[in-house]
């Protein structure tokens, strides 16, 4: 059995950059992996936790499709913004090269990951000590008629 796949770049460790009506990114991917397209957004997420190194129990996922949303004359693209967070919306995503064929010929798609703690507060800034051990340091602001209290 052949399953369709398709070649996708994984990006993270930086911001997306908006530049008119495009994205891009200004590192190189961390990745090139081929998916299958009929996998699921539960798998694709644990594979990406895999490859970042990082347990999925400390972090959420935002992931960032590039899609092509416009084209010219002078073939020129414009990128737009696809928001992953479930099967349905991956399935699409996947399909790109598919959906796109006549228009453009895409070899790869690309995705960018941010990784955002899963508990915030449980996870402050470090602040190292004089004897260089690691100590966490927490800021609680309070207001009392008008001023703040740290």
């Amino acid at each position: 059995m052949n399953v369709e796949r398709v070649k996708v770049a994984l990006f993270w460790n930086d911001e997306i950059i908006h530049e008119g009506n495009t994205i891009s990114y200004s590192i190189s991917p961390k990745f090139n992996i081929k998916y299958p397209i009929s996998i699921g957004y539960r798998d694709f997420v644990k594979s990406i936790f895999r490859r970042m190194k990082i347990k999925n129990d400390d972090f959420d996922l935002f992931i960032v499709g590039q899609y092509p949303n416009s084209f010219s004359s002078q073939e020129l693209i414009n990128y737009g913004e696809w928001i992953i967070s479930d099967d349905e919306l991956l399935t699409k995503f996947l399909r790109t090269p598919c959906d796109y064929a006549s228009q453009i010929k895409l070899n790869i798609l690309q995705i960018y990951i941010k990784k955002e703690w899963k508990n915030s507060s449980a996870h402050s800034p470090s602040v190292r000590s004089p004897n260089n051990t690691s100590t966490s340091c927490s800021v609680i602001l309070t207001s009392s008629k008008g001023r703040w209290k740290v």
